[in-house]
């Protein structure tokens, strides 16, 4: 199942109504009222201290409140090409918390809190490459101020969508900003990384699509989403400790 013409036309209608409410599209729970939340007020989706260690069951309540965009989907990069046909490729869907431009390092970001969701798509899903994505499970983005600067790095939570097995970290790195501040109110994600805002301010299906050829290939774009500096990107990094582990390792430093 090949998800790329869906995509042109999924985006090309989101140019002509990019702040249009739209329907939850997925079995997935959606709050459909009004946010409250305030640049001073915690976000929906603000984990408390401790999220580290919770179970699936206790994650997925945790963020029943959030209020999710609409979904952005497609063809992400197989881990094992051989298994994903000839385009080595598998469909994946990703969705923003809408109150997700509300976090900040003070803001959300002293506990953590989550910002975005991705998910497999298709009848036969199989593993990503960039993400580690995989079937029966959704992986939500969690950001975290971490380090002595503060600044927000993002840590990808894989959380059963049944049972109470245990959550896992499978990815981690930048929540880095796109130097730039498009209109994305409520927010959004997609998965085209810093490019993704022009496709926002394409004027017609015609532009929408000639952005979109232009960026659907490998390698995979980072995932995008709206953040209090206009647009960020989710960019996997090696080298860089799990907020997790960093926080333990601060813990023990402080405890001698």
């Amino acid at each position: 199942m090949k998800f790329r013409s869906t995509v042109f036309v999924a985006l090309s209608l989101a140019v002509a109504a990019c702040t249009a409410k739209k329907a939850d599209d997925t079995a997935a729970k959606t709050d459909t009222t009004a946010s409250v939340a305030t640049a001073t007020t915690p976000p929906k989706g603000t984990l408390p201290p401790g999220w580290e260690n919770f179970r699936s069951a206790e994650f997925r309540d945790s963020v029943a409140s959030i209020t999710w965009s609409a979904q952005d989907s497609a063809d992400r990069e197989c881990e094992k090409h051989s298994e994903c046909g000839s385009k080595g490729d598998t469909p994946a869907g990703i969705r923003a918390n809408t109150e997700a431009k509300l976090v900040t390092p003070e803001n959300g970001g002293a506990t953590g809190a989550v910002i975005a969701k991705m998910y497999l798509l298709g009848n036969n899903p199989h593993t990503t490459k960039m993400y580690h994505l995989k079937a029966n499970s959704t992986y939500y983005v969690v950001v975290k101020a971490a380090g002595v600067t503060g600044q927000l790095r993002y840590l990808l939570m894989q959380v059963a969508n049944t049972g109470n097995a245990k959550t896992d970290s499978v990815s981690w790195g930048e929540f880095k900003s796109c130097s730039d501040s498009p209109n994305t109110d409520p927010a959004r994600a997609s998965w085209w990384g810093c490019s993704s805002h022009k496709l926002l301010a394409a004027k017609t299906a015609a532009d929408s699509q000639a952005v979109m050829i232009g960026h659907v290939k490998f390698p995979d774009e980072d995932g995008w989403v709206s953040c209090a500096s206009g647009c960020c990107v989710l960019r996997p990094a090696t080298g860089i400790t799990p907020l997790s582990a960093a926080d333990s390792a601060k813990k023990k430093k402080a405890a001698k």
